[in-house]
Order: C-alpha cells, then sequence, then structure tokens
C-alpha cells in the first residue's frame, strides 16, 4: 500500500504562506507582513483490490448503504478519520470524504496482473495523532487479491474478453472555504461513473459494440475457483445503463487491432433498483 495525503492548497503545494502586496520600500516582503493561508487536506491511497478491502470502502465510497451484501449509492457519507504512521510520526486526518475511486488493470504473460485500487481523498485538517493501543487488526485471513486473470465484461447479456480496463467512481467533491482557514464543508457536485475496457476486435464486439452503438446494462464481474479457500468470494460491478461515442479503431503497425470504449453509467428506468452503480461484494467471514 502507498499513500501521499497531505495538506494542498490552490496551487497544489502544502499549508500556503500569504504575502502582503502592497509596496513595502525594499524589493523584500518583510516577516511581519506575511501569514498561514488556507488549505485543506488532499491524497491517495493506493492498494491490492480484494473483497475485504472494498468492504470497508464501500460505503464510504458510494456514500450509500450496504444490502444483502449489495452496495448501493446514496447521497451524503459520514466524515471518517485516516490515521497515518510515517516512522516516527503519526499523523491524523479529520473530515475526510472519498473523491474518486479508480480501478485498473492490465493483462500481462510474465506476471500476474494485480488489480490496482486507487482511493482518492479530500479532507478538512491535519493533526498529530497518537496510534491506537491495541493496534488495529491487520485483514490477515480470506483477504484474495483479485486478478486480471478473474474478470469478466459482461454487456448486454454477451461475455466478451478484454485486454485492459479502468474504472472510475467520480464524487466531484469540491472543499468549501467561507470564514476559515479549514473547509467548513465539502460539497458533492455531481456522481459520474466511467468504464474504459480495451477489447481485442473481434467480429462480435466491432458488431456488437461499434456499429451497433452501446446501449445496454452491463456487469465487471470478479471470481475464481482456481484458489485454495476462498472459492465463495465474488466481486460484481453492476452498471445501469451504458452509452459511450465511437472511437475509430487504429491500426499500429504488425500488432492486434484493439477496440476502445469509453463508457459512461447511468440509472436505468427505475434509478432506485438500477442506479449507475451498485456493487455485490461477498467473501468469507
Amino acid at each position: 500500500m502507498a499513500e501521499d495525503l497531505g495538506l494542498r492548497n490552490q496551487s497544489g503545494d502544502g499549508e500556503p504562506i500569504v504575502g502582503n502586496q502592497g509596496i513595502t520600500g525594499s524589493l523584500d516582503m518583510f516577516a511581519d507582513h506575511i501569514r498561514k493561508g488556507p488549505a485543506w487536506i488532499e491524497g491517495r491511497i493506493v492498494m491490492n483490490m480484494s473483497a475485504k478491502e472494498l468492504d470497508v470502502w464501500l460505503p464510504l465510497i458510494l456514500r450509500g448503504t450496504e444490502s444483502n451484501n449489495v452496495h448501493s449509492p446514496g447521497l451524503l457519507s459520514p466524515d471518517f478519520t485516516v490515521i497515518v504512521k510515517r516512522d516516527q510520526g503519526v499523523f491524523q486526518y479529520v473530515g475526510c470524504q472519498v473523491d474518486k475511486f479508480l480501478i485498473t488493470a492490465r493483462a500481462t504473460s510474465d506476471e500476474p496482473s494485480l488489480v490496482t485500487m486507487v482511493i482518492s481523498i479530500i479532507g478538512k485538517d491535519e493533526e498529530e495523532g497518537t496510534w491506537p493501543n491495541p493496534a488495529p487488526a491487520r485483514l490477515s485471513t480470506n483477504n484474495l487479491y483479485w486478478l486480471m486473470a478473474d474478470s469478466t465484461l459482461t454487456l448486454n447479456s454477451d461475455e466478451y474478453s478484454f485486454e485492459q480496463f479502468s474504472l472510475l467512481f467520480d464524487n466531484q467533491l469540491t472543499p468549501l472555504i467561507r470564514n476559515s482557514l479549514r473547509p467548513l464543508c465539502i460539497r458533492s457536485e455531481g456522481r459520474r461513473v466511467r468504464l474504459q475496457p480495451q477489447l481485442p476486435m473481434c467480429s462480435n464486439s466491432l458488431d456488437n459494440l461499434y456499429w451497433d452503438e452501446l446501449d445496454a446494462a452491463g456487469t465487471l464481474h470478479f471470481e475464481s475457483d482456481k484458489n485454495l479457500d476462498n472459492s465463495d468470494t465474488e466481486t460484481n460491478f453492476m452498471f445501469g445503463r451504458l452509452y459511450g461515442p465511437k472511437i475509430t479503431p487504429s491500426t499500429r503497425g504488425k500488432s492486434e487491432t484493439f477496440l476502445q470504449l469509453d463508457l459512461q453509467s447511468y440509472p436505468g428506468a427505475n434509478p432506485v433498483s438500477d442506479p449507475s452503480l451498485k456493487v455485490l461484494n461477498v467473501f468469507p467471514a
């Protein structure tokens, strides 16, 4: 796992120093003319994706609820706190929300291709923290990490092979700085679900997904019966209605020609039961 959480401002740096733009009679800016400026918490946590890790994050990502192992999107999410131990220091980030959730993977022949999960976070403030005692329990049992080889993609009830993919769930968060040096709230300005698979250009994928433009429900499915003790584990990302523009395939010398899809997911006819994205996530206790 990797993380780069920290203080940010409009320029992307840490907590800013704001100076006076008036005339001082010197080329220098004097120390008693500067002050701290507004900032917020921003950064990413990167890890390999597993059903057990997802179970912790999905309610925070989708801002909704879980029922019978199905996670559905909602409107509001409670703030959460992230505690990071860096060598001799413990950093506590409060008032956090999940801004974006991205998963990616690419088929490779030389080594197993683990699915990467990137969680982008926006929060309110950084504080000096203390490491919990007892320390948080590790996810040491039944924590199966998904491989590209465990995945299948179904569109309009037809199953397709794919070379690589990315799935983005974007809560479009904006920190609001009002009468405070730290955000008073973090507001969502919309929701966007984007699926970008790259498929071999076979006759069925070309006919069904290019010449006949896609207007369909879809599922990105992870399930494996190849592991030792986790055969009852699965993760399904289920999309309401997928639409996407035509992207003309390009031929690049003596190589395979691929069909690139750029799909946006929208709620179906019944937005409650058929939202833009819901996730079935099942694993042994």
